[in-house]
């Protein structure tokens, strides 16, 4: 795949352009990258009136809108290009402590939203928004709950069942979303039983696998052996990760063994084997291959080819960040491939810290900063006169 044709480009506007190349520069400076999202969350806490900057640049190169209704236009556009949408309600829990109901309500009408859009694959559901951390730290550690945590867990089983089963009434496939490891194992389970409930007939609920984790891929051939044996689909969006310096700084400060991989070349080597491995199991698998690198998904598109399998298949999809790496999708389309740009939304004060976590934490993302201000400073100068 050749990532120096520049007509990918082509959509945007000068202006867009121009903004574009100045958000991805600021990205690419250490000291912005780093102080700069903390200012910009800071006086956000402190109501300044920074919203309409923020939304004018870093929200509207990286988000959809603040609700559904102004997502729309994006996803018009992204269906202009035959690329495909994610939607993810992208609020971090801590901000919605007190509004479990209105969360339940919101992603059902992601749900809702989903079903009614055809060129809409996925909903993101955060469960972690629906219950007390603690809660999923407890269970991760597989504590004894006392009554009062027995039923509150129950409870919130319950809700995140009802939301595979609207899921899975609407015929909307659905993203677990992937959290820390001191409370993914929580996650795990509800999203086991999720899968091996609503995965009989077609892949429903896809959790999520960050193999920067170094005992994911372990993970993952335990869960493909257990849907064979079930005889239900396993549904997976595999990412190298999100919670990369919170994980290793929490590690140390707690005196524990780090859960992350030594190296990137660590994860890069579980994330490529595992991707092999839902290709080679395609028939009890469906993947979702989350990445911005295109080694790893160059050595998917071959094994896909080699294997004779449809590129349409109902179990492959590609997917990317709304904002970045649009030559890669674009590439992955003309392939043949379903592919769809992973679109946040939702107001600006809370996702905000959403994006600032992309832009801390994201490996992948930062890599891939300098070849973006490439891509676009190559096309703006094929539009001069």
């Amino acid at each position: 795949m050749d990532q120096k044709d520049q007509s990918y480009l082509s959509h945007y506007n000068t202006s867009d352009l121009r903004k574009k190349w100045w958000m991805f520069k600021a990205m690419s400076f250490p000291v912005l990258s780093t102080i700069g999202p903390a200012i910009l969350e800071k006086s956000i806490q402190l109501g300044l009136p920074v919203k309409s900057l923020v939304k004018s640049t870093l929200f509207e190169q990286f988000c959809g809108g603040e609700d559904l209704e102004e997502c729309l236009p994006v996803v018009t556009r992204l269906q202009k290009m035959g690329l495909h949408t994610v939607l993810d309600y992208g609020v971090e829990s801590d901000k919605v402590a007190d509004q479990k109901d209105a969360v339940v309500k919101e992603l059902k009408r992601v749900i809702d939203f989903t079903a009614k859009n055809s060129h809409v694959e996925f909903g993101v559901l955060k469960l972690s928004a629906l219950v007390d951390d603690k809660m999923l730290h407890a269970v991760t550690d597989q504590k004894k709950l006392n009554k009062p945590e027995q039923k509150a867990w129950d409870q919130f089983e319950e809700t995140a069942m009802d939301l595979f089963q609207y899921a899975h009434q609407k015929k909307v496939r659905v993203f677990v979303d992937a959290e820390q490891s001191w409370i993914q194992g929580a996650i795990d389970q509800i999203a086991e039983l999720g899968m091996r409930t609503f995965n009989k007939e077609r892949a429903i609920v896809y959790t999520t696998m960050q193999m920067y984790r170094h005992d994911r891929l372990e993970y993952l051939k335990k869960m493909i052996q257990e849907a064979k044996n079930l005889e239900y689909i396993l549904g997976v969006k595999i990412v190298r990760g999100a919670y990369l310096e919170g994980e290793r700084d929490r590690a140390f400060e707690r005196g524990y063994p780090s859960p992350i991989q030594k190296d990137k070349a660590s994860t890069d080597k579980d994330f490529d084997e595992g991707l092999l491995l839902c290709i080679e199991n395609i028939d009890f698998v469906a993947f979702c291959c989350g990445s911005h690198n295109q080694n790893s998904c160059e050595l998917a598109a071959t094994k896909i080819k080699e294997l004779k399998l449809d590129p349409k298949h109902s179990h492959i999809d590609f997917s990317q960040l709304y904002g970045m790496s649009d030559f890669l999708s674009i590439l992955l389309r003309d392939l043949g491939f379903r592919v769809s740009k992973y679109l946040p939304y939702g107001p600006v004060e809370f996702v905000v810290p959403y994006l600032i976590r992309r832009a801390r934490e994201n490996s992948s993302v930062t890599d891939q900063t300098q070849a973006e201000l490439e891509a676009i400073k190559l096309e703006l100068n094929r539009r001069k006169p």
